[in-house]
């Protein structure tokens, strides 16, 4: 019974959004769909409330609910344990070309030109620039023992035309760049894409996908070459198209155009597909995914009459732009992006896409408080500071999507490696120079790595986010991230409590897998 008014439920929920998506046709055709749509969503708007309001409470009363798996039931009521001696997974930490260097290495760029537009006088703050000195990198991983970092290469330095070939000096660059990683016994994976393009470029336009194809084909045998095996094809597609074309705060700065961003998304997949199988035909021994940051939204009020409702509607809909969606392609190559009143969106693929592992981001679930005084990132945790990016500590929630995750499986069916390839809060939360905050976060962090490993997971590494502080994008500096401090007055670049925190725990587990002598 509780089963049948749940399917109930949801029948008549999604028969009312169906009477509220957009549609096409002329202005004929149209007018004659809306009018049957009003009316069907007057005649299924009581039912709907009802059967929702039954399912809630006979759930409630009777249960019914299929049990938490383990890693859902512990993001919901976490019991944590003493402090970590010892990293559970191998340690990495990434970065973004872009970030590193900022318009004075990158003007032709989204970002590049975004930061020139706004800053007319020239200063563009100084930047830990990498590109020209990247002993500043290396010199600190080898600092705290880390032997893996993930990093971005830049489409507007390794091909400055649009189907122009590949500039040899910036390939040089590069090379020169992996030979000092290699020398210091630094493994790679190697972003195609992350946030910065070209200004000849647009994940909006169809049109743009081959070139981004040609681009990743011609240069995969100089990565082979130069020893890189590890390739994230695209970084986290859902947040390009929610920041850049409906919340407006990424270039190309559109706000509420949900068809555009399914628009981006299917571009993005499309590539992605191409790359995966050009690139492995080329050299079957590369290792080939994403990455994707599955920001889950949920409601503030547990059971006001009026913002519950209200903040539970609005927190699905936020979910399904930025992961619900994208999810759901990874799990079944099919995707359907529908939103009232602005896109009923659907493409298919004709399986999954192809991934070799996928890269899971995580910095927080928000959650969405409505009131007459406006909506706000908060948190129930009383006292509890959020971060200079209003993120709440919220590291449990790593458990559920790394349990999200473990539903994917590669081409050949078997169990996806999961990287997770950013993970990190900003020092906002800190109430002191001590770092404490941050530490316990991230030994948290540690802890459900750890839990995620115990109950099946394939988890290969983990990477913090970040090394060094950079400029975050559209925050520029307001938020800073580094476990090491960056001064921009003049360039110091200074050790914080957090690194020495890392360095001894990647020491520990070193230690710990180290073959003993035979005595």
């Amino acid at each position: 019974m509780v089963s049948a008014i749940a399917r109930m439920s949801n029948w008549t929920c999604k028969e009312l959004e169906a009477s509220l998506l957009p549609t096409s046709g002329n202005i004929i055709q149209k007018a004659a769909i809306y009018a049957f749509q009003f009316f069907k969503c007057l005649v299924m708007l009581p039912p709907a409330l009802v059967t929702s309001l039954i399912s809630s409470v006979v759930t409630r009363i009777c249960g019914g609910k299929t049990p938490d798996s383990p890693l859902v039931a512990f993001a919901k009521h976490p019991q944590w344990g003493p402090p970590v001696d010892a990293a559970p997974v191998n340690i990495g930490f990434a970065s973004a070309d872009f970030q590193e260097n900022g318009p004075g290495v990158h003007p032709l760029t989204n970002f590049g030109k975004h930061y020139i537009d706004t800053q007319k006088d020239g200063n563009f703050d100084r930047m830990p620039d990498i590109w020209n000195h990247p002993e500043r990198l290396i010199t600190r991983l080898n600092e705290l023992g880390i032997k893996h970092y993930r990093c971005s290469i830049s489409r507007d330095k390794l091909q400055p035309q649009k189907d122009g070939p590949i500039d040899e000096v910036a390939k040089q660059h590069y090379r020169q760049l992996f030979a000092l990683m290699r020398a210091n016994g630094i493994h790679l994976t190697v972003t195609l894409d992350h946030f910065s393009t070209p200004l000849y470029f647009s994940w909006d336009r169809p049109e743009d996908v081959a070139g981004f194809v040609k681009f990743a084909e011609d240069i995969a045998d100089f990565l082979h070459a130069e020893g890189v095996r590890n390739i994230v094809t695209i970084n986290e597609p859902t947040v390009v198209a929610f920041q850049g074309w409906v919340m407006g705060e990424f270039p190309p700065y559109h706000k509420l155009d949900f068809e555009a961003s399914a628009r981006v998304i299917e571009n993005m997949m499309r590539a992605h597909t191409q790359i995966y199988e050009k690139m492995k035909a080329r050299h079957g021994d590369f290792q080939i995914g994403l990455s994707h940051d599955p920001i889950r939204f949920r409601n503030f009020h547990k059971s006001n009459p009026l913002w519950t409702p209200l903040e539970k509607l609005i927190c699905h809909y936020l979910s399904e732009v930025n992961g619900g969606a994208f999810m759901r392609f990874l799990q079944t190559g099919k995707f359907d992006l529908k939103v009232p009143f602005r896109t009923n969106y659907t493409f298919e693929a004709l399986k999954p896409p192809p991934l070799d592992f996928i890269g899971l981001q995580y910095y927080t679930d928000p959650l969405l408080k409505l009131s007459f005084t406006g909506g706000a990132s908060v948190t129930r945790i009383p006292n509890e500071k959020l971060s200079s990016y209003e993120y709440r500590q919220y590291p449990q929630g790593l458990a559920s999507a790394l349990d999200e995750f473990n539903t994917l499986t590669t081409p050949t069916g078997g169990r996806m490696k999961i990287k997770i390839t950013e993970v990190g809060i900003d020092r906002g939360i800190n109430t002191d120079e001590t770092d404490k905050e941050r530490i316990a976060h991230f030994d948290k962090i540690f802890q459900v790595v750890q839990k995620a490993i115990e109950n099946g997971v394939d988890i290969d590494e983990l990477d913090f986010w970040t090394l060094i502080d950079n400029a975050e994008w559209y925050k520029k500096w307001a938020v800073r991230f580094g476990f090491y401090e960056f001064n921009q007055k003049n360039g110091d670049i200074t050790q914080l409590p957090a690194a020495r925190w890392v360095k001894e725990r990647v020491a520990a587990r070193n230690a710990a897998l180290a073959p003993r002598a035979v005595m």
